[in-house]
Order: C-alpha cells, then structure tokens, then sequence
C-alpha cells in the first residue's frame, strides 16, 4: 500500500500540500499520457519561500526516512554503486543492446523514482530528510508530471568537469557519487559510441544529464576508493580566501604571459585608458611608469557585466551611489588586494553628445577593448541578474547567494551541490548579450560570480568553490597545468588573436598547414559572427562597436598586411563574404536596423512622421553588411572559406568572382565599390521557384528553365515571388556530392545578391531589373540567393554584364 504522509512538498506547486488531498496540477491528468514536450531548467535558483519551508520543515519535522527511502537506503548507493559514464560503458558493453540493457537494469537499482514511473507517482514526505534533498535539487522550471523518464541516478563527480573524456578511466572511478538528476535525450543509445576505439578517439555527451543541482556526502564521511573530486559546503557570502588562492595558484604555476601580459609589455595604447582608483575612489589616467625604470604597466581588474539600460549618476563614484555590479566590483578589487578597475560606465565617455574630439577618443578606446580586457590581471564576470544593479553574488550582504541544502541521514551529512557553471552560465543575461562575447574571449583570466558560487578560470586551469580541492598537491597542478596547454588549454586561435599583446604563442596538439592558415582563421571569423549576431543588443549604435576590440586584434595579429575589415567583413581578403546570409531561424524577412529615431517617428500619426531627418542614425547602417540588419544569426555559404572544406567536395570556379574596389571615404565609410557581374534574374515560383531564360528560333520565343534559386538558407524554394529580380554575383562554386567515399557529379553553383534601388536614387525599375547599360549603378543590398544550375542549363544564358556597382 503507497505511503501517504500528512503532509508532502509537491515539486510543481512548490509548496507544502496535505498529503490527503490531490495536488492541484494533477487534477484531470491522464495517468496513461507519458508524452512530454518540456524540457526542464535544471540551473532557475530556488525562490527564497524554499527556504523558508525547508527551515520551518527540519525545526518542526523529525528527520525520520520515509518507507521509500528507507528501502531506497541512500547510504548504500554511495557507498555500492558503482556507475559508468558513456565512454566506459561503450568499452565494457560495445554496441550489444543486451549488455546495455542490462547495465541500465543495474542502475536502476539505484534511480529515484523507478523506472518508466511519472513524475507525478513522486510523493515527498515533508518529515523525511531525504525527500527534502530531492525536493531541492528537483528543477524548479518546466517540469512536467507526465514525464516518465526523468529519473534520480547516482553518477560520477567527473561528468560535472570540463574535459572529462580525457581523464583516464582508473582515476574516474576513485570520484566521488553524487545523485542527480539525469535527462535521458542526453543518454540514447545512439549516442553511444560504436566500439572502445571510438570511445577513446572522440568526445561524446553524458555531462549534459548532469547539470543541475545534485546530493553529495560530505568530504569528512566519504567512503575509501570513492574521495576524489568532492565537494565543499559553500556559505551564502563569498570567502575570498578562495579567489585568492585561485589567483595565486594560477601565477604560480602557469607559464609566464600565458595567463597575464608582463606589465613590461602592456602596450602603449592604453595610455588612452582611464582606471578607477578603488582606494581614492576617483578615476585617473592610466597609470604607466609606477616602476623604478619608469616603463611598469599597471596590474588591473576589469569588469565584464549587463548594463540593462542603468546609468551611474555623474558623482556616484565619489557619492558611493554606484549601481550595485559596480560596488561590488570595486569591493572584490580591493579585497583582492589591487588597486586599479576598469569599468566601460566610469571609464569611457558615456556622453549622449560628443565634440569630434570626445568622439574620437572614444572610438579610439573602442578599438583597443582587446588590449583592456586582454591585458586586465583579472576580469570579474557578473553571471547574474539583468542590469547593473543585480550586484555580484555573495559580495554585499543585501545580496546574498542562493543557499545549499543540509541534511543528516543515519550519521552522515549529506548536502546539495550547485548547478554546473556552464550551465549557469548558458543560462544567464550576461552569455546572451552582445557586448560581452568580446570581453569574455578576450580576458585571460576570469573569475564568474553565479546565483550560487564563484567559478575562476585562467588559460591552464578552472576551479569552482564548491570543489573540494583540499587533496590536490602542487605536482598534481603542474601536470594539470602541462596537460591544459598540450589540448590547447591556451588555444591557438585565441593566443593568435592575443598576440598583439604581448602572450606568447603556446602551441596545440594539432595546427592547419602553412597554407590553409589565413583561411583556418576565417573559419573562425565565422563562428564568432554566428554567435555574435544571434546575441541581443540594447543600443542599433552598438551593432560594430560591440566587436571593434576583436576585429581590431584580428586585424593586427591574424589578417595578412595590409587588410582590414569592412564593416565587419574581411572583404579585402574574401571578398565571398559578401554572400552573408541571415539563418533561416530569423525568419523569411530579415529587417533592416533602425535607430532609435526611427522607432519613435513610425510610431507617430502618419502626418507626424514627414518631421524625421533625412540623416539619422540608421542612415550609417550599409546595408551589404550584416551590420546594416536587425540582430539575427548570420550565416555563410558552406563553400566559404574555401581552405576550411575538402576541396574534394567544393571547387572555386573563379571566374565570376566579385572584386573589391573600395569604399569611400574611408575605413568608415557607407559606400562600397565593387565590380562584378550583374544580370536580370526571371524567376518563376509555381510553386518553386525556377530561373527562366528566353531563346528565340525565327519568330518564336521559347522558355527554357536552367535551374532553381532558393533564398538564403532557407529548407524550400517557395519565397521567391515570380518577377524579374536584379542580382550581383558573388562567385560561382562547383559542389562534388560525395557520399560514403564515392565522388559523383558536381552541380553548379551561382551566389548572388538580390540588388534594389535605394530611395534617394533612378535608373531602376522595381521589378523589371535594372538598367544595365548604366556605366555605374547604386544599390542596396536586399536578399542572398543560390542558383542551382540543372544539367545542361548554363548561367551565361542569362545574359550577365560585367560593370561597376556601388552598394549603399
């Protein structure tokens, strides 16, 4: 007969509920239904009324087990169990189904609740202690009382490390249990891998199960054979003693320039820098020449948080009215024992109106934004909260973090464990904001402060404060140290883009040939403008400012001489990045970026609006460049770079390749000069969309269809309406289709901006293509289209013309 406490924690209303009557969220459910499209949120911290029921629960409540967990006898699984992760079970059980099903009936020994039982079966006795863990570490958000699969297992405390693949077998099996919450979409067979060999050569998922909060025991109750890689009870406020050990330990051990530039190779440029003086409270210019020879840098922090639209009052500094990121900041500094912040709110003009002398200063400190944060002792990451007055975690008293949960069970004291940092920080405002991809890839050091613990990372080392690193020796660092620079701990693209900063250049396991360098490097141009233009932005001002720190150094340290980028494009060197395209996960119309300005006169009455200026903001936003668009994934064609692919699969043809002449006036300036081969483009669209081109034989026209053109990236070729659409070609790309080691024919290519005709301009008429016995012609950029050229169908039938082009 089921045990029916008199009162019972229901984990989806978060409170406390008779135990006799039915849970509100149950009520009308069909037991029979186990389909579930939530997943939960393993890292949403637990409200403060959690606390508070907890502590009311263990003062009036004896800790007495429930008959569940009596029988479940948690004592035991910590000390019997003995759970795989994916790649051992891959090298004891191979790919026989059998075996594997036999190990998860093993586990299952040890899973809260029982296999393929809802959620909503769960019943937590508020008087047993254990059910108290389990009602804490369960995930707060989207958690649904059908799921069936969602289940309580003991693992290994090295799903929880970064890099964990690496760690040999033999020293996994000596980490401490935990009992967490495992998400089977992560732990499908079919991500096992197929024999031991692949286990050992690749990398495969099993941490992503364990991300959330967990129940350890107690490093003073550990059982032998089972005490490595345990964990601390961490207090609501932070113990500095631990950062500071962490920084300490980094300096020590980690090659020099690896982790910090020399203070005798801070670069001049940041004597463009102001630093708040945290003991005077006052900001000062950068304070170069303090050594004896007079050319000693300065050893500084850095602060890397959400503005969220908060401004410092003019005197705060002084007043100590700051927001409260930025008390905090200037508090862990000095109790970090540095003198110096740098903070962008207090040291960079953050003036509504600029003189041009103003603006140039700031543009000039933009641009070094790789220097600040590169050159920085440490950079201070606030993970939590929306703007600046959120606060770092655990450093003011009126913000204290969010609290691990205690219990003793026949003698031992168990406790929660926080969410994984990587989690944390997934999840948080600061990994979706714009401006810190920079500050974050660009700090050697940093030390995240999270709704629940502090997290310190360098170029060689991590360590939370929730790790119990009491048995780590000092070799046991230097080979960890070793290690971390062997796989790339200090990788090569990242001390590539530092170089300019005086780091040296420690070397990966693997590296691209000589010749593929550049290329190697534009690959990774790529994935930092996906990631940057999917994250949000507050100001449209912003949209290249955000990322001038980085292009800068890219422009110095990894761009041949003489290069530069383009509005964010390296043009000048691959001019087939003028083939952008928005990811179709932005929708079939992309906007493009309009100021604030622009924002406030559409929202005005229609005979308002004739008072908008002709020259806003906006106005400096090109439109051939991703920067001229609303926030939203770029993506590039997959025959760019071309170093980067098998040249097997995609071969540059060359000979309709765009050429870049130039802009005008200057680096900044919005008009870029091309010259390429621009054509009319017949499209057809019943219902795909289909290039058609005329042939005449004597009297009689004849429509001849070459190929399909399909928008961007987009899964159908349906979005193109039928019309006549002016297009500059971008290149043109041979695609082998390759398949289990067998090459068959190629299919040609052709990529190509869709061209309109800017307002203030003549000489096109929309929708019967453009004139093109024009000697120039000024365009905007409005879509990116491939053109698939069925067998036989040749491009040079639509009738391209080479000329120049200006895009605005």
């Amino acid at each position: 007969m089921e045990h029916l406490p008199p009162s019972r924690l229901c984990i989806f209303c978060r409170r406390l509920e008779d135990g006799s009557s039915e849970c509100p969220t149950l009520q009308g459910l069909d037991p029979s239904n186990h389909l579930t499209l939530l997943q939960p949120d393993p890292v949403t911290p637990p409200p403060p009324s959690d606390d508070v029921l907890l502590e009311e629960l263990q003062t009036s409540h004896p800790g007495i087990l429930c008959p569940r967990c009596k029988d479940y006898d948690i004592v035991r699984v910590f000390r019997d169990a003995s759970p795989l992760d994916l790649n051992q079970q891959a090298q004891e059980f191979g790919t026989s189904n059998a075996r594997r099903e036999a190990y998860q009936r093993y586990i299952s020994k040890y899973s809260i609740p029982p296999s393929r039982q809802p959620l909503s079966s769960l019943v937590l006795d508020a008087s047993c202690p254990l059910c108290r863990l389990i009602y804490r570490i369960l995930p707060r958000k989207n958690l649904d009382p059908r799921d069936n699969m969602l289940q309580l297992v003991p693992f290994r405390s090295h799903l929880r490390m970064a890099m964990w693949e690496r760690m040999p077998s033999e020293i996994r099996n000596q980490n401490a249990i935990l009992l967490g919450v495992a998400y089977p979409d992560f732990m499908t067979p079919w991500m096992l891998p197929s024999s031991a060999k692949d286990a050992e050569e690749q990398e495969y998922g099993g941490s992503e199960s364990m991300l959330g909060e967990a129940i350890c025991l107690s490093p003073r109750d550990v059982f032998p054979g089972r005490d490595q890689g345990n964990f601390r009870f961490v207090r609501p406020m932070v113990n500095f003693d631990l950062p500071r050990g962490a920084l300490d330990s980094c300096l020590r051990a980690c090659p020099t320039g690896v982790c910090q530039v020399p203070l005798d190779q801070q670069p001049l440029e940041l004597r463009a820098t102001t630093m708040i003086d945290v003991e005077k409270r006052v900001t000062v210019p950068f304070p170069f020449g303090e050594g004896e020879d007079g050319d000693k840098g300065c050893e500084y922090f850095a602060l890397s948080y959400v503005w969220g639209g908060v401004m410092p009052h003019p005197d705060g500094l002084a007043n100590r009215t700051l927001p409260q990121t930025i008390e905090d900041a200037i508090t862990v500094t000095r109790e970090l024992g540095r003198r110096y912040l740098w903070v962008d709110a207090l040291c960079i003009d953050q003036s509504l109106s600029h003189t041009p002398a103003q603006l140039a200063r700031k543009m000039q400190q933009l641009s070094i934004m790789d220097m600040i944060y590169g050159c920085a002792a440490l950079t201070l990451v606030a993970m939590s909260g929306s703007d600046s007055n959120a606060g770092l975690a655990g450093v003011s008293e009126r913000n204290p973090r969010s609290r691990q949960w205690k219990e003793t069970i026949d003698g031992l004291e168990f406790f929660t464990v926080p969410p994984v940092t990587n989690a944390e920080k997934e999840a948080s405002g600061w990994e979706a904001r714009a401006w810190t991809l920079q500050e974050g890839l660009l700090s050697r050091r940093k030390l995240y402060f999270t709704q629940s613990q502090i997290y310190f990372q360098c170029q060689c080392l991590a360590t939370t404060e929730c790790e119990d690193g009491s048995g780590i020796s000092e070799d046991d660092m230097n080979e960890a140290v070793k290690r971390a620079l062997h796989l790339g701990g200090a990788n090569d693209m990242l001390s590539k883009l530092r170089g300019g900063t005086g780091v040296a250049n420690v070397a990966p396991a693997s590296q691209p040939e000589p010749g593929a360098r550049v290329d190697w490097y534009l690959h990774g141009y790529l994935g930092l403008i996906q990631t940057y233009t999917s994250r949000k932005m507050t100001d449209p001002r912003d949209a290249l400012n955000a990322l001038r720190g980085i292009l800068s150094a890219w422009e110095r340290n990894m761009l041949p001489p003489g290069h530069r980028f383009l509005w964010g494009l390296p043009l000048t060197i691959a001019p087939q990045f003028l083939g952008w395209m928005h990811d179709r996960s932005v929708g079939s119309r992309p906007s493009r970026r309009r100021c604030q300005n622009c924002l406030f006169v559409g929202a005005l009455p229609r005979e308002q609006k004739q008072i908008k200026t002709r020259h806003c903001v906006c106005d400096d936003f090109p439109s051939w460049s991703w920067v001229g668009w609303e926030q939203g994934a770029v993506d590039i064609d997959p025959s760019l770079p071309e170093g980067v692919y098998s040249s097997e699969k995609i071969k540059r043809v060359g000979d309709l390749g765009v050429e870049i002449l130039g802009v005008d006036d200057g680096p900044e300036g919005k008009r870029l000069r091309v010259r390429g081969w621009v054509v009319n483009l017949r499209v057809r669209t019943e219902p795909f969309s289909e290039v058609i081109v005329e042939a005449r034989d004597s009297d009689q026209v004849e429509e001849n269809v070459i190929g399909s053109v399909k928008e961007r990236n987009l899964l159908h070729n349906t979005t193109i309406p039928t019309g006549v659409y002016e297009c500059l070609v971008v290149e043109r790309v041979r695609v082998a289709n390759v398949r289990q080691g067998m090459s068959g024919r190629e299919t040609v290519k052709v990529l190509m901006l869709v061209l309109d005709r800017p307002p203030d301009t003549d000489g096109w008429n929309h929708g019967g293509g453009a004139q093109l016995d024009d000697e120039m012609v000024v365009r905007e950029r409005k879509t990116m289209i491939t053109l698939t050229l069925f067998r036989g169908g040749e491009f040079e039938s639509t009738g391209p013309v080479r000329k120049m082009v200006t895009l605005v």
